[in-house]
């Protein structure tokens, strides 16, 4: 990962609704301050898992918006992932944004309730770490790095990335008691140190 620093784009919540909707492959509406927003940034592919979101969406209240965020690394899973979507009629609640510069993305996170990472494999998610400098609650697969930076209850919850039911419990556990999640914020300093010994 190298280096990184935390410095979101100074934007309002108008206008980072107005660059979502116009990077929303629905174009649809979208209000970061209404609802619930879990904000997943990462490539999309299999590996990433995004589809298990889409199937925990059907059973959660229509007040929980997921915003997938990145750029297509598979086509086919792509394809699969709006036929998904369009099929239950989740346009207006599962929103897939194009990939965006990075100070923006930290923006739209900092506006988000949480970050929740379903992958099947991760090392040390420079995202995951990111959320929590900026006192972001994480929920994510339990398995790999993650295990390394949440602490269940504490600063995020954990997810079986192959159960959509574990999804939709940690997304109402979380709803219910996120003021008890938020993690104490961290130096940059600190974050890139522990990415780097983990890298080692």
């Amino acid at each position: 990962y190298g280096v990184f620093n935390l410095e979101p784009r100074n934007l309002s919540v108008e206008e980072i609704n107005h660059i979502l909707m116009k990077r929303s492959f629905f174009k649809k509406p979208i209000d970061i301050s209404k609802g619930n927003f879990f904000l997943c940034p990462a490539r999309i592919g299999n590996m990433k898992n995004q589809k298990i979101l889409v199937k925990a969406a059907i059973k959660l209240p229509e007040k929980c918006n997921i915003l997938l965020i990145g750029y297509r690394e598979d086509p086919r899973y792509f394809d699969e992932l709006i036929r998904l979507i369009s099929k239950n009629r989740l346009q207006d609640r599962v929103h897939v944004i194009s990939q965006l510069p990075h100070d923006l993305l930290l923006s739209i996170m900092q506006k988000s309730d949480f970050m929740i990472i379903p992958s099947y494999n991760e090392n040390m998610p420079r995202c995951g770490l990111e959320a929590h400098a900026l006192g972001i609650p994480v929920i994510a697969s339990n398995q790999g790095g993650h295990l390394e930076y949440v602490t269940e209850g504490k600063n995020g919850l954990f997810i079986d990335p192959n159960d959509s039911d574990s999804v939709v419990e940690a997304i109402k556990k979380g709803i219910g008691n996120r003021d008890k999640l938020i993690p104490e914020k961290v130096e940059n300093s600190y974050i890139n140190k522990l990415v780097n010994i983990y890298q080692e």
